[in-house]
């Protein structure tokens, strides 16, 4: 398949995706992409464009840190010693490996997170690299003791040869000698430059001289002890770094097989970001796909092609295998044939691939074009020969499985030669199955294909208006060269044209104009059965989406149902508990007290849990029950319940506008459908929020309460009685504090209430009125 790789420019494509990689080992796997027939691996592929394109819309990576650190593992493999900016590049590597692995756990699924965890971190030879070596790529003095003192004792010696330099070139008895006032270097020791015809004056060593001559370096004998000292420093100096770079040297090869391995890994991330960032530039979408020899591209753009592309749709392997493309030159027919094989290639090479969604390609085990001007000079070979020899090698190839793309079919001959072996190659390659695409100008190639089953015509459209094509594809209609017209568009004198019309005589123009209504009524056949199709489609679209709303309806309902039922039975347990706890404590209260008022308040607190929890449940039960009326099922005469206005009333007659006109009492109402359910269960529900207002729970009632409760002339059950319900209210109320008035007398009314006070959950505190609040004939109670 090189030669298709080749005519197809797959090559364009693996720089478009070097171009988007960040290191040297991501762009290596660029270059060698080329595609397989195994659908497990390109599924598995195609999952990792997407989760890079699903990574890149979320966040990004700069991998361009990660050096290529495999020709310093080789080396440190050998034994070989790394320089200092080498083994910095390999800690700032590992620096960046900690960085791609934290990311891609954080941010990345799938096929991309399965890499992170793939990546290994090595600190603490990070740490020490980058300890040791610092960004300039220096070896630091504190590398070692010994090259700390080392440096340390250059460092001295230097100052000392610095001050005994200067005090040298700032005597007057031989600054006058020197040709400038400075000190410089020669052979690694420090010199003052002389003036050549002074330099016996000035006592010293000379080690160099001046391009002109005119200037000596001279070391002073005073400098020459402190040179040869700091000579020795330095070689001593580097042999100490030496030993540190072998140091960490060897410790990098101990790990070198791991960080090979993570190296590996870092080149795959770069390589499926670097996908994914071309399948987002490219505007493109993961195909399906299949191994059953069909395709289906929908919308399909050439990938090379600048400025606004015309898309193409295309169909090939349910109801045919074999495609004949007719149409005018300049018409789009050998980009066609590109783009379904280059879309084709991608795709098996886990490319996303410039199309809509839902396009679906196959795995072809090969895939074959012959396409463009085979001429070889160097080989002698003519057009036609090229095209033959390339033929020849396809059919000797190609199988059931197999893409066959053939561009100008039987071209470069004479025309019914050529035509004969078009039909005779189709006929050969259609026996096999192989998916084949071939373009032609010769009529009798489209007659070749109406003629046989699973084989069909296509064309790229012309517009008959303007003379111009429009490049786009119209599969299942034959088309025409449209040679006259072009001529003629083109400047052809209309004389001229008229005369070749006749030299094709009148049969040839009947068959001709019979060809060209056949393939006009085609033509509208197609655009109508396109346009059903689309509104097939919109229809679907429609019903689907109703399909989600109505779904999403359901849930919601089904969700508020569930949480009501949860809330109200929260309640319910609530309110059981609490009322327990009052038989409880007022049992517990009454205990040594009257038999009497311990049954009353007993049998009083029982009955109000009970009919606090009927309440409670009913209200849960109308959430399933509720029966909303639908407009089939409502007649005149029907008793109904209104839920707006919690009333029961009885239909009357069904406006136009939609509405139910209803009499309720003496009222005549107009609602809606969805505000009324049976009338049977409207009234259950009205009976029990009549009974729900007397309970003692009404959030109304308790708004309205006073903070003082007159209890004078009543019996201790009675108060008891009166006290419990006023301290519900006042605690539902939020209220703090309450007076109860329940005068001096004897005591006992005041006693009995105290002892019931002292068990009370809902009382913090309580006790005697000062002298104006009324005394011992009021107990002030602090509510919690």
């Amino acid at each position: 398949m090189e030669k298709t790789f080749e005519l197809l420019e797959f090559n364009k494509i693996n720089q478009m995706l070097r171009g988007r990689c960040d290191t040297h080992m991501g762009r290596e796997l660029a270059e060698d992409l080329k595609t397989v027939s195994n659908l497990k691996m390109v599924q598995k592929w195609q999952k990792e464009t997407s989760d890079g394109c699903a990574f890149l819309l979320k966040t990004n990576l700069d991998l361009s840190g990660v050096v290529d650190l495999r020709p310093y593992l080789a080396r440190s493999r050998r034994g070989g010693i790394l320089t200092s900016y080498q083994l910095r590049e390999a800690g700032e590597t590992f620096s960046a490996f900690r960085t791609v692995r934290k990311v891609l756990l954080d941010d990345s699924q799938g096929e991309l997170l399965t890499l992170g965890k793939a990546v290994k971190t090595f600190s603490n030879l990070e740490e020490k690299l980058l300890k040791t070596i610092n960004e300039k790529g220096e070896v630091v003095d504190k590398a070692s003791d010994s090259l700390r003192k080392i440096r340390s004792d250059m460092r001295r010696v230097r100052n000392q040869i610095q001050r005994e330099l200067d005090r040298i070139t700032k005597n007057a008895s031989i600054n006058k000698y020197l040709q400038e006032n400075l000190v410089t270097q020669r052979n690694n020791r420090y010199v003052v430059p002389v003036k050549a015809e002074c330099k016996g004056y000035v006592s010293g060593i000379v080690h160099d001289q001046s391009s002109s001559g005119a200037t000596v370096f001279v070391e002073p004998m005073a400098v020459v002890e402190a040179n040869n000292k700091l000579g020795t420093l330095q070689s001593e100096e580097k042999k100490e770094v030496e030993k540190i770079l072998r140091d960490l040297s060897a410790t990098l090869s101990q790990s070198s097989e791991e960080i090979w391995e993570t190296l590996n890994t870092v080149a795959e991330i770069d390589f499926v970001l670097s996908k994914g960032r071309l399948s987002l530039d490219m505007e493109a979408n993961e195909p399906l796909l299949n191994d059953e020899s069909y395709f289906r591209i929908i919308q399909g753009r050439h990938p090379l092609l600048k400025g606004e592309v015309v898309p193409i749709s295309v169909e090939l392997g349910q109801r045919c295998h074999t495609m004949v493309i007719t149409g005018p030159n300049t018409g789009g027919k050998t980009v066609t044939l590109k783009t379904i094989g280059l879309l084709s290639l991608m795709a098996m090479a886990g490319l996303h691939v410039p199309a809509e969604a839902g396009t679906e390609t196959c795995i072809f085990d090969g895939i074959f074009a012959d396409i463009g001007d085979e001429q070889n000079i160097e080989q002698s070979l003519s057009t036609f020969s090229g095209h033959m020899k390339n033929i020849i090698n396809i059919l000797n190839k190609a199988s059931t499985r197999s893409l066959v793309l053939l561009d100008e079919l039987g071209a470069g001959t004479d025309p019914t030669e050529g035509a004969a072996l078009g039909m005779s190659i189709l006929e050969h390659l259609h026996s096999l199955r192989a998916r084949t695409i071939a373009t032609t100008h010769y009529s009798s190639l489209k007659h070749f294909a109406y003629d046989h089953e699973e084989m069909e015509n296509a064309s790229v459209e012309f517009d008959p208006k303007t003379l111009q094509p429009t490049y786009r594809l119209l599969q299942g209609v034959a088309g025409s060269s449209n040679a006259f017209e072009i001529a003629f568009r083109l400047g052809l004198e209309g004389d001229i044209i008229e005369r070749a019309k006749a030299y094709m005589g009148e049969e040839q123009l009947k068959l001709k104009r019979l060809m060209e209504n056949l393939e006009e009524s085609q033509r509208k056949i197609h655009q109508h059965q396109k346009s059903m199709e689309e509104d097939r489609e919109d229809i679907d679209r429609l019903k689907k989406k109703l399909e989600e709303e109505a779904a999403e309806l359901e849930k919601k309902k089904k969700d508020i149902l569930q949480k009501a039922r949860e809330e109200a039975l929260t309640i319910v347990n609530q309110s059981k508990r609490r009322a327990e706890r009052v038989i409880r404590e007022v049992e517990k209260a009454a205990r040594e007290k009257d038999e009497k008022v311990r049954h009353h308040l007993h049998h009083r607190a029982r009955e109000d849990l009970k009919e606090e929890r009927e309440v409670l449940l009913e209200e849960i039960e109308d959430f399933d029950t509720t029966t909303h009326l639908s407009p089939e099922e409502l007649k005149k005469g029907q008793t109904v319940y209104i839920k707006s206005l919690k009333l029961k009333g009885t239909v009357l007659d069904f406006t136009e506008s939609g509405e139910v006109s209803v009499q309720a009492g003496v009222m005549k109402i107009s609602t809606s459908y969805s505000d009324l359910v049976k009338g049977s269960e409207g009234s259950g529900r009205e009976e029990k929020r009549e009974r729900s207002t007397s309970s003692g729970l009404s959030l109304s009632k308790s708004r309205d309460i006073q903070s003082q409760l007159d209890l004078r002339g009543d019996t201790l059950a009675e108060a008891i009685d009166k006290v419990d319900k006023y301290l519900d209210d006042s605690y539902l109320a939020g209220l703090s504090r309450v007076d109860l008035i329940h005068g001096k007398g004897s005591g006992a009314l005041r006693k009995g209430l105290h002892d019931y006070l002292s068990t009370h959950s809902q009382v913090k505190s309580f006790r005697l009125g000062t002298h104006e609040e009324g005394g011992a004939g009021v107990t002030v109670v602090t509510l919690l």
